[in-house]
């Protein structure tokens, strides 16, 4: 493909040298016009290990050129990679004054030369609202619609300072988030020798995938840092902990405990969490992010209960009051708290869980004058019905969903089928996997 780079920092002279050196023919384009005689010149315009050979080969070759007109750039082009900074205001927002000078450029510039169809394919981060900002400039000033010739991809980068050369050509992922009819076949051209997951999204999706990654990784850093200093205080070799943590792929270096949900309960997390926050305040060690979580935590259950409430319900069924399935195991559970904070607060709560309809009653912690042993009652009978457990399909097929509102905090399939559901933080969309509906074939 030809390809207009268009910023020569660090993202977008990476991108130049490697995307040329898969076969494409770069145009590379900035402001800055130091930048551009450097890459015209076969230099690299920032350091990067290897780099060096790969502007000079690409030079060499004629597949890398270099300007600083824009209307060139887009001229010898079907695709503009934007590359532009974003850096942060005073206020923590980015700054994307320099993303809308570079789209209302390449819309005129698109406009001008009387192209029938172009792609933008932006790699600069920027939050969903900024992407929808540039969608709607460059059809403005493009003159092009996006049912026809103009194609807009959010392609968010994953390239590590000191190895991004390596990283670029062996990802752990490739997010595209396409709008517009060209786009798709662009995306699948782009990367014709690199295997990994590749995932073909929503322009939205693929902006938060980046924001997610880096706000985890920062969360990581964090957590070892605050477990490093309290075993410190505690005169405990804090890499041999971590060493033995980061052994287990099973729930720790996994996916597990990393789908939006329910809050967290029973009786390990939260105990466990208070006595490591007690032994920082005695030992005088600042746990901010731990401290964090548990507040977090209990906002989970204040938010769930105002939506609610919102609705001003006279009856509230609850499917599920252990802390997670598969157990009787009522200790500290999210919903057992929601339904006597909603009891408080004048709502009558009916429940049903297939764990308690045997139980004893000592066991039921006062409940057992909310629990029904029959879960198409409790749905008849509720005006929200919150579920907290999964169930099974069996058990689901059997209910008769009427007009109560739907309340899924644990993200259950078959709830979909009511048309009042509303996940807790998620939309009624198929309930098909993201990683198995998303991946794209790049060898088809």
């Amino acid at each position: 493909m030809d390809i207009a780079v268009i910023g020569l920092g660090y993202v977008g002279s990476v991108s130049a040298g490697c995307l040329a050196d898969l076969g494409h023919r770069v145009i590379g384009a900035d402001v800055q016009l130091e930048k551009v005689a450097k890459l015209a010149r076969g230099k690299p315009p920032i350091q990067e290990p290897g780099l060096d050979a790969l502007i000079a080969k690409g030079v060499e070759e004629t597949r890398i050129r270099a300007t600083s007109d824009i209307r060139r750039a887009i001229e010898h082009s079907d695709v503009a990679l934007l590359a532009v900074g974003t850096p942060s205001k005073e206020d923590g927002g980015i700054d994307d004054k320099y993303l809308l000078q570079a789209v209302a450029a390449i819309g005129q510039a698109i406009r001008d030369l009387g192209k029938k169809k172009y792609v933008v394919m932006s790699r600069s981060t920027s939050p969903p609202p900024v992407h929808r900002k540039l969608m709607r400039l460059l059809e403005e000033t493009s003159g092009l619609s996006y049912d026809e010739g103009l194609g807009y991809v959010c392609h968010p980068e994953f390239l590590r300072e000191g190895i991004a050369i390596a990283d670029f050509h062996a990802p752990p992922k490739i997010v595209f988030g396409i709008h517009g009819s060209p786009s798709h076949q662009c995306c699948a051209d782009l990367y014709p020798s690199i295997e990994a997951p590749t995932f073909m999204v929503s322009v939205e999706t693929a902006a938060m995938v980046k924001y997610a990654d880096n706000c985890f990784h920062a969360v990581k850093v964090t957590f070892a840092n605050e477990i490093g200093m309290l075993c410190n205080s505690l005169d405990v070799d804090s890499h041999e902990v971590m060493d033995i943590f980061c052994a287990d792929y099973k729930l720790n270096i996994s996916p597990k405990y990393l789908r939006p949900g329910s809050p967290f309960g029973g009786s390990c997390l939260p105990k466990d969490l208070r006595e490591i926050l007690h032994l920082a305040k005695i030992t005088d060690t600042p746990l901010d992010m731990l401290a964090g979580t548990y507040a977090s935590n209990q906002n989970q259950i204040d938010s769930l209960l105002d939506r609610i409430l919102e609705t001003k319900p006279k009856v509230v069924g609850i499917v599920g009051l252990s802390f997670k399935e598969g157990t009787p195991d009522l200790r500290e559970s999210p919903t057992v708290q929601l339904l006597e904070r909603l009891r408080k607060s004048g709502v009558d709560v009916i429940a049903y869980d297939e764990e308690l309809v045997d139980a004893e009653e000592e066991n039921l912690m006062d409940l057992s004058g909310h629990l029904y042993r029959d879960l198409n009652r409790v749905v008849q009978e509720s005006d929200v019905l919150v579920v907290y457990h999964g169930l099974s399909q069996l058990q689901w097929d059997r209910v008769e969903f009427q007009d109560a509102l739907v309340l899924d905090v644990t993200n259950v399939p078959m709830l979909r089928q009511s048309h009042t559901y509303e996940g807790l933080y998620w939309k009624n969309q198929p309930a098909t996997s993201p990683v198995a509906s998303c991946i794209l074939d790049l060898s088809s």
